[in-house]
């Protein structure tokens, strides 16, 4: 069940506008609201648009809900897409749109100072210009997720291996951790780091697993919510 935004008045008017997520090279999500109740999305990369949807927009109990009902590039044969779920977000003068099965990644990155980002580049909807707008305090996550929000920086190290990619770290439930966070782990020598999720939290200890395929945890390696600071 999802959660109800602590913006359960927020209308498409609040939401109209043109949004961005992608790297800027091969993978670029163009996506327009309009307040009166349609979108537009495009996938474009090194080769030009890949896919383009239109279909319709509202507001569901504080959540932005968008249905595709006709798809232009590259399949019109496709059938009616199913509704995609976004929870707006203010932050400051910013507005974000941040898919519902993804808040937990965005809280993390908002630990890891990775959001707010300072390019239009990043792994969620942003408003038009709104990377340039400076933020203060935290972003207005719906009230379920602001657990996820950690107040204080959290470091600890692995101190038992499970498996190559799976260990327990010194730090849990009393720093601030919680299942589904995400970490920066130091990967071979400082300044390298690989990305690794918690999957259960102790008191004084959780237990995670390496995110990235193929790269190997080891016995006393820093972890920190904060990505390379």
């Amino acid at each position: 069940m999802i959660a109800v935004s602590a913006t359960d008045s927020i209308s498409l008017d609040h939401c109209a506008g043109d949004y961005f997520l992608g790297n800027g090279l091969g993978f670029n999500c163009h996506l327009i609201i309009n307040p009166k109740g349609t979108f537009d999305f495009q996938l474009s990369g090194c080769t030009g648009v890949s896919r383009h949807d239109l279909g319709r927009a509202w507001i569901e109990n504080g959540v932005l809900k968008i249905f595709t009902t006709k798809w232009i590039e590259p399949d019109e044969q496709r059938s009616e897409g199913g509704p995609t779920d976004f929870f707006p977000v203010r932050w400051g003068s910013r507005f974000y749109l941040v898919a519902a099965n993804a808040i937990t990644d965005f809280c993390s990155e908002v630990n890891e100072a990775s959001e707010p980002r300072i390019t239009p580049i990043g792994g969620y909807y942003l408003r038009g210009q709104d990377w340039r707008k400076n933020v203060e305090g935290s972003p207005e996550v719906p009230a379920s997720w602001r657990k996820y929000l950690l107040t204080n920086r959290v470091d600890g190290k692995i101190t038992q291996l499970l498996a190559s990619e799976e260990a327990w770290i010194d730090v849990g439930g009393e720093s601030g951790l919680l299942p589904s966070m995400t970490l920066t782990a130091n990967w071979q020598r400082p300044g390298l780091w690989v990305r690794v999720r918690v999957h259960e939290v102790e008191r004084t200890r959780s237990r995670i697993k390496c995110e990235w395929p193929g790269r190997n945890l080891e016995l006393g390696w820093r972890v920190s919510s904060r990505y390379r600071k």
